[in-house]
């Protein structure tokens, strides 16, 4: 039997979608639903950790990686992006300091990373 969809599906707007990457190797995308390209891995979607309905986070944590930024660098989660309704769109303005672009970069590192690794991911933007 498959397990029962996400509540509520995650739109991961404005990224670098692999193999992307970065700004000079291509232009954002929008992803949806993302998980659905490992079903197995997460059959729940992303932010459900206990396959009950209904994500357990609204910030970029979930299953696999937990990203947030760590500008005092003293190795702990700080600020991450949050949205109520699992919709993750930030504005990205590559001329302005990376501090007025950071829910849009810890949203690009939460979705490169998800589907790889099990580990808190802290960024440093200075």
């Amino acid at each position: 039997m498959a397990p029962p969809a996400p509540a509520a599906p995650n739109d991961f707007r404005g990224v670098y979608p692999q193999p992307v990457f970065n700004p000079d190797r291509g232009a954002r995308a929008l992803r949806n639903a993302p998980w659905t390209l490992a079903p197995i891995a997460s059959p729940f979607g992303w932010h459900d950790t206990n396959g009950a309905a209904g994500a357990e986070y609204t910030i970029t944590r979930g299953n696999n990686v937990y990203a947030s930024e760590d500008v005092n660098a003293d190795n702990l989660p700080g600020f991450s992006p949050n949205s109520a309704t699992l919709d993750f769109d930030y504005p990205l303005n590559l001329a302005n300091a990376p501090s007025t672009y950071q829910s849009a970069a810890i949203t690009n590192l939460f979705l490169l990373e998800q589907p790889h690794a099990r580990c808190v991911l802290p960024i440093r933007l200075r």
